[in-house]
Order: structure tokens, then C-alpha cells, then sequence
């Protein structure tokens, strides 16, 4: 039996170098929000791996994506998943995610105007936003906090929940938060780890993410 888009969690993946989601599972269609789209892969006869994405599959189904792009079909009814456009990427370092954390992140990415590099700065935030109140708010961490391998955009994005470090003025620095990409829940210093409220003058206010139960703070 397919299953409901909204109360699966998946994992993120890139299909053709843009954000997807991914489960093994069929998934239901009418459970899929709106803007976003859901499609299905083929593995291959032989070794397993994924050849082609198509709006349905019947046999040799390896699984099915969540996008935010439609997809164009040629008469094929298919589009090989290839090294040269950028085929399907799967990803070991980040937790499963649901639907609706996967439409916040996509919220806050089409926010902001990014760089070349991808890395979002000081810019990207409300003016003198970096000695506010955090809680209940998206912050934008600074890169060099991360990892180099994780400096990127979608890792800076975090929904600010807890944590002495979120008023500007306490002693404690601690600042508990969630991923919005892949839905983690992670501690942070505030002192030269933010550039501030993620939120510009233009930018509709972007609601937090869900709290699945296997949120781990690491």
C-alpha cells in the first residue's frame, strides 16, 4: 500500500543537482502537497542501480521522489540518470527529514538571495538583528562555524528553539536548534557563531519546522 507524502520521513537526496527527497516506498499522490511533485525510479535489470526517473513505475521500482521542480518527459516517457545531469545523489551524513521540513527549507532558500559560492552572510539578515531575542526564530549561522564541507546555505538555516544563548544579554551562550535541511536538533554558541534573525524587511515569515521524534541533539 503507498504511503502518505506527509507522515513518511525520507531522505534527501539530489536529483539532477537540486534538493529531493527519496524513499523506497510508493508513495500515495494525492497525500503530496502542492508544489511539490512526486515521481518514481527504475533500478536496472542486472545490478540495482538507479537508470531512470519516470512519472510511474510498475517494475523494477527502487523508490520514489519528492521534488519542487515538475519534470518534462520526452516522448520516451523518461530521463536517464546520468553523470553528465547530475543523475541521483544520495547523501550519508544527514538524518531522515519530512515533507514539511523539506517545504521549509525550500521556503527559506527561494528567501534569500545567494551568492555565487552558495554561502549566505551578514547581508541575508534583518540589520542589527545579531543582538536580538533567537528564539522562535530562523538564524543564519556564520560558515566558518561549519565544517568546510558543509559550508553551504542549506546548512546555515537554523530554527532557533532553546537555550540561555538565545537572549542577548544572559551569561550562557548556548543555543539549542534545528537543522532546517535535515531536521537535526544541534547545540551552537552564540558568540561569533551567528549573523542574526534570518528574516529581511521582504521576506513573509517562515514557520519552524516539525519535531519528529527521532530528533537527536548531537
Amino acid at each position: 500500500m503507498p504511503i502518505k507524502a506527509t507522515a513518511a520521513e525520507f531522505d534527501p537526496v539530489e536529483l539532477f543537482n537540486r534538493p529531493a527527497l527519496f524513499t523506497n516506498e510508493r508513495v500515495d499522490r494525492e497525500t503530496v502537497p502542492e508544489g511539490l511533485f512526486a515521481y518514481d525510479i527504475r533500478h536496472g535489470d542486472d545490478d540495482g542501480r538507479a537508470v531512470t526517473v519516470e512519472k510511474t513505475v510498475s517494475i523494477n521500482h527502487m523508490g520514489t521522489l519528492i521534488t519542487a521542480q515538475a519534470l518534462t518527459f520526452g516522448q520516451n516517457g523518461y530521463i536517464p540518470l546520468t553523470e553528465e545531469n547530475g543523475g541521483l545523489n544520495f547523501s550519508a551524513d544527514h538524518d531522515c527529514v519530512t515533507v514539511g521540513q523539506f517545504q521549509t527549507y525550500l521556503r527559506c532558500e527561494a528567501a534569500h538571495r545567494l551568492p555565487d559560492n552558495g554561502i549566505l552572510t551578514a547581508d541575508a539578515c534583518i540589520e542589527g538583528s545579531r543582538q536580538d531575542h533567537y528564539a522562535g526564530k530562523i538564524v543564519v549561522l556564520k560558515p566558518d562555524v561549519l565544517k568546510p564541507q558543509y559550508r553551504f546555505a542549506s546548512d546555515q538555516l537554523i530554527y532557533a528553539r532553546l537555550g540561555s544563548g538565545c537572549s542577548p544579554t544572559a551569561r550562557g551562550r548556548l543555543v539549542i536548534g534545528d537543522n532546517l535541511y535535515d531536521g537535526t536538533t544541534e547545540r551552537y554558541g552564540r558568540e561569533g557563531g551567528f549573523h542574526g534573525d534570518s528574516r529581511s524587511a521582504k521576506t513573509p515569515r517562515v514557520g519552524a519546522p516539525g519535531s519528529p521524534e527521532n530528533h537527536q541533539i548531537r
